[in-house]
């Protein structure tokens, strides 16, 4: 069963990057986002750094099974004011990524908040698909249960 998930969400993975913009895989890879992920009694967590970018220019949604995460790292100051550095390793632009979680959750009523650099998401884990066993009244029929018996007509 295990195996069958997996290869379900390889699958995903594969369609995702086929329908994915044009364009788009050039820019998601212009800023390097790294991410950590653990499970955290019910949840899943995951923290992912992203120095320098604002709230405003992160956007998180569920895809599936996953999670997206992309957004823009913009510059401090605007490319007209900007110095002449001897030196520039910060990246700017787009970003995208893409975290499949280890088991089943709810994306639904994912937390997010971004602090100090790092995007925390909280992820309710679904511990069991099936659910909680509940009980379902079993009624008799209106005529108190009496069952009729109809002669089957091929039988002579």
């Amino acid at each position: 069963m295990e195996r069958m998930i997996f290869l379900r969400r390889e699958a995903e993975k594969i369609v995702r990057e086929l329908f994915q913009p044009e364009g788009a895989a050039a820019a998601a890879g212009s800023v390097r986002v790294v991410a950590d992920l653990r499970t955290d009694g019910d949840h899943y967590v995951l923290e992912i750094e992203l120095p320098g970018v604002a709230a405003a220019d992160v956007q998180v949604y569920a895809l599936g099974d996953a999670l997206v995460v992309e957004g823009q790292k913009r510059p401090r100051l605007p490319p007209e004011t900007r110095p002449a550095y001897e030196r520039a390793e910060r990246d700017y632009g787009a970003f995208r990524r893409v975290f499949d979680l280890p088991g089943p959750a709810d994306l639904s009523k994912t937390a997010a908040y971004l602090r100090n650099g790092l995007l925390c998401l909280r992820v309710p884990r679904i511990v069991d698909r099936r659910g909680r066993a509940r009980k379902i009244h079993v009624e008799l029929t209106p005529d108190e249960g009496k069952v009729e018996l109809v002669p089957d007509e091929g039988a002579g």
